[in-house]
């Protein structure tokens, strides 16, 4: 078009900014950008309203304010888009209050405002922001249907405003299949499997079918309740509707199975997968480890690495958790030495249990090597680690150990804990290295006052 000498205008411009926005094109975006200031159109409300969808959407939110700030006239349109760049960059708080802002302007909410405003406090867990979302959609007359009723019925759950919620969706005079999933899963979440089930029948005799969404909340109610029966009847609805092969239906049959011992069963959905992720293997390995079965867990461990898939470390954790609870702690430590080996980074939790539990089992070797290995992956040790590893070097008198663990803990900063303190004074009580360790062990006892 610019070639053939045809300018593009504040029409134009919009509508490719939202195209470059929409595939990720930010160095195009950022060129149109430069064209519209050289046309001498970049501030025009249009234009820079796009501009701030653009830069939110690729996730440049200094950028998008800036345009927003710079605007001379803003629209309900403009407003709307900074609160949608906020939402989508996962900064709740600030939507939060530019919505109130835009109230103090006297720009009228639109649905795109309220719905956005919803959003957010029910992020937030915000009871007020939220209410006064609905307070000003019935104000401004704004019809709640379907996208507007989900997002109040949703907060409404959220919060555990129940009734509220119940309210809401009785108003509605249209229903979807979303709005209907929202009422079930949050029912469950709230706790009221009884009226999981009742609104289920009730979908159903409005001839909407359930898709993986609603089995999956169905599942999820059959664990809470124990519900067996109405847990194989949906499997069976799963299979019968080809749902059974959704990660996420699948993931809530095995946590199905798995919460009445049903292990084989379990085994059985997941091997009926042709499609496997990290997450569905994560779930199973757990099933396994959380049930005492170590060398089942490993063996899918092993299973995975086959199958070309790399075990996160989640995985990794359910398996040497699985052995430490088990006793089997040289093995749970060659597991740990497997996972470095792939270059997976352990995260602390991982530490944390297999420190404490060499600790408790009086492997205070390991332990001392375990916590200088962590060092040189820069872990991040806490408090309830250092306290473990403390333990382990005064059962084994290693002074010099000590005082290196020591010197780590006051370069963190973390004499500030209390139960890091206590271990440190145990620990320096306990050496006898000729009165090298008395002024050290003064200044913990007067830290501990």
């Amino acid at each position: 078009m610019l070639q053939a000498g045809v300018p593009a205008d504040n029409f134009v411009v919009p509508t490719v900014l939202k195209a470059c926005a929409g595939l990720g094109l930010f160095s195009a975006g950022r060129a149109v950008h430069g064209y519209a200031w050289k046309a001498g159109i970049a501030e025009c409300v249009y234009v820079m309203s796009s501009l701030v969808d653009f830069y939110g959407k690729c996730g440049k939110l200094e950028d998008a304010r800036g345009v927003f700030d710079a605007m001379l006239e803003r629209t309900v349109v403009s407003w709307n888009s900074m609160l949608m760049a906020y939402m989508h960059n996962g900064r709740i708080d600030e939507a939060v209050e530019l919505f109130y802002e835009m109230r103090v302007e006297g720009v009228l909410p639109t649905r795109v405002s309220v719905v956005s405003l919803l959003s957010a406090s029910a992020e937030l867990e915000a009871v007020d922001g939220g209410k006064q979302g609905h307070a000003v959609a019935i104000s401004s007359g704004l019809e709640i249907d379907v996208i507007l009723g989900s997002s109040m019925i949703n907060f409404y759950f959220k919060v555990g405003l129940v009734e509220a919620a119940e309210a809401v969706f009785e108003q509605m005079e249209e229903r979807d299949i979303v709005t209907w999933n929202l009422m079930i899963a949050g029912y469950c979440q709230n706790g009221q499997i009884d009226k999981v089930f009742d609104t289920c029948r009730r979908m159903l005799e409005t001839n909407l079918k359930f898709d993986c969404v609603t089995l999956a909340s169905i599942i999820m109610a059959c664990v809470k309740s124990c519900s067996m029966m109405v847990g194989t009847a949906a499997h069976g609805y799963a299979v019968r509707n080809d749902l059974h092969s959704d990660r996420t239906v699948a993931c809530g049959l095995i946590d199905l199975y798995a919460s009445t011992g049903r292990i084989e069963h379990a085994r059985q959905v997941f091997n009926a997968m042709s499609q496997r992720d990290p997450v569905l293997w994560k779930v199973m390995i757990s099933t396994y480890a959380d049930h005492g079965m170590s060398s089942e867990a490993l063996k899918l461990l092993d299973q995975m690495q086959l199958e070309g898939m790399s075990p996160t470390a989640a995985c990794w954790d359910s398996v040497i958790s699985s052995f430490i609870e088990n006793g089997l702690f040289e093995d749970a430590l060659d597991i740990f030495n497997q996972m470095l080996l792939t270059k997976t980074r352990p995260n602390l939790r991982t530490w944390s249990l297999l420190i404490s539990g060499l600790a408790q089992n009086s492997m205070h070797k390991q332990v001392a090597n375990l916590y200088f290995k962590m060092q040189e992956v820069e872990s991040a040790p806490s408090p309830t680690i250092y306290s473990a590893v403390i333990l382990a070097v005064k059962t084994a008198a290693s002074v010099h150990c000590g005082k290196a663990i020591r010197a780590c803990i006051v370069k963190k900063g973390l004499l500030l804990s209390k139960s890091v303190r206590q271990s440190l004074l145990n620990m320096y009580s306990s050496f006898d290295d000729g009165g090298t360790s008395d002024s050290l062990l003064r200044s913990l006892a007067e830290c501990s006052k």
